[in-house]
């Protein structure tokens, strides 16, 4: 199984693609990217072969979903978040694409 995250550097605008062997190995380089102000997530693949945003990977990693009040404002609360079902392994290498 593969989780793979394509992204854009914003510096260079180089696109790269990342490689994860483990669920536990894709959730951490997400948050590490989505943490990183060069990086841009472009897409993310997960094994079953759907494929998330950037909006909708940050939703499925921490959990977050919109909520509209009866004001009509919209915020975020926090929701179950992606469970761990793998053990940590080795990530599979990164290459730039």
């Amino acid at each position: 199984m593969d989780w793979i995250v394509r992204t854009r550097d914003q510096r260079d605008n180089r696109g790269c693609e990342r490689h994860y062997d483990t669920e536990h190995y894709f959730i951490s380089g997400v948050k590490e990217l989505l943490e990183n102000r060069w990086q841009r997530i472009v897409s993310a693949t997960l094994p079953d072969g759907v494929v998330l945003d950037e909006e909708k990977l940050r939703q499925l990693i921490f959990g977050l979903q919109d909520v509209t009040h009866p004001s009509g404002s919209t915020t975020q609360t926090r929701s179950k978040p992606l469970p761990l079902r793998d053990s940590p392994g080795p990530a599979l290498s990164s290459h730039a694409g």
